[in-house]
């Protein structure tokens, strides 16, 4: 059964963030005139991003069956069997990183804690986006299959290899052959992590990126292994305990071990569920709702879900600033 580990943290800071003076010299009255009109110009001329053509919106979209145990939603009835676009035709805006694979930053050498932390934002960010697209991909063909399966059509040859190893990987039951129980079960999990959470649990776990288990193991998350050799072996490991801080070649692998333990992990079944419902519902994903669903994730209970919510702020804090700022140098 795999685990966490958490070591000794450092004790956090208040969050800062990048701070930049401007200042407009007079100008004539008429160029202040061509300067708004020209930025209202340009404003206008921006087009608002079409949502229903990304990938996430086309997911966003999809009628999804009760869980099990639960009473159809009024009006819900039977679901949609619409085919969906292609792949390659829907667009997606997050970060390439599939071609490198980024070191992870000295965070342990930044004496500056507010320009650490922006730098962890944004670092952890990038990778958590890459790896939600990832699994957003494989969310598409999990709905592109059951809405055929919806239309009589059950995944044959290379689709219902496609669904075997799925399941595999999720830790789900093939058992007989592609059903309505299968098809709800895996879309409970293959869904992705916001970055709001994802963010507060690495930096948490990883001492903002300057653990020991980050600096030498790519290790952003505190994920243990059982085989010895396969990590670095904990200063304060318990007598008769075996249990490793797994390493990774990169700080992506980790990322992308987080997110599959969280999505097939029996211990984080309820983390699972909210989401679920958050879907069905169709108010976006909450990452402070959802962190009621990680107290198995540590021994300390609700502090942790506490700790998780007050990174979430502060990030929530520095997305703002950050957007302002960008807006000011547009403006």
């Amino acid at each position: 059964m795999q685990a966490l580990f958490r070591e000794e943290h450092m004790h956090g800071y208040p969050m800062g963030s990048r701070r930049m003076s401007r200042w407009i010299p007079a100008r004539a009255a008429l160029s202040l005139l061509l300067i708004l009109v020209a930025f209202l110009g340009g404003c206008g001329d921006r087009p608002a991003e079409d949502e229903a053509n990304t990938l996430r919106g086309v997911l966003q979209n999809v009628k999804l069956p009760p869980l099990k145990g639960d009473l159809p939603e009024k009006g819900e009835g039977g679901v949609r069997g619409d085919p969906l676009p292609k792949l390659d035709e829907i667009e997606s805006k997050a970060p390439d990183l599939s071609e490198r694979f980024p070191e992870l930053p000295d965070f342990s050498g930044m004496l500056d804690v507010q320009e650490k932390k922006r730098r962890f934002f944004d670092f952890m960010s990038d990778l958590l986006q890459a790896e939600n697209v990832r699994i957003r991909k494989e969310r598409f063909q999990l709905v592109k299959l059951y809405r055929a399966f919806l239309r009589g059509e059950a995944p044959e040859g290379e689709d219902r290899d496609w669904l075997q190893s799925l399941c595999r990987k999720y830790r789900e039951s093939f058992g007989d052959g592609a059903d309505m129980e299968l098809f709800r079960n895996l879309l409970v999990k293959v869904d992705i992590v916001p970055l709001d959470l994802g963010i507060a649990q690495a930096a948490n776990e990883s001492a903002w990126g300057a653990s020991r288990f980050a600096r030498m193991g790519n290790n952003l998350f505190g994920q243990w292994c059982f085989e010895q050799g396969c990590g670095l072996v904990p200063l304060r490991r318990s007598a008769g305990s075996t249990h490793e801080v797994k390493t990774y070649p990169s700080p992506r692998l980790s990322v992308r071990d987080y997110m599959k333990n969280l999505n097939s992990h029996p211990a984080y079944r309820e983390f699972r569920v909210i989401r679920y419902r958050q879907r069905k519902s169709g108010s976006g994903l909450d990452g402070s709702e959802l962190a009621e669903g990680l107290l198995a994730y540590s021994g300390i209970g609700h502090e942790y879900v506490s700790r998780l919510r007050s990174i979430m702020e502060q990030y929530e804090t520095y997305r703002a600033k950050a957007q302002a700022e960008d807006e000011s140098k547009q403006g």
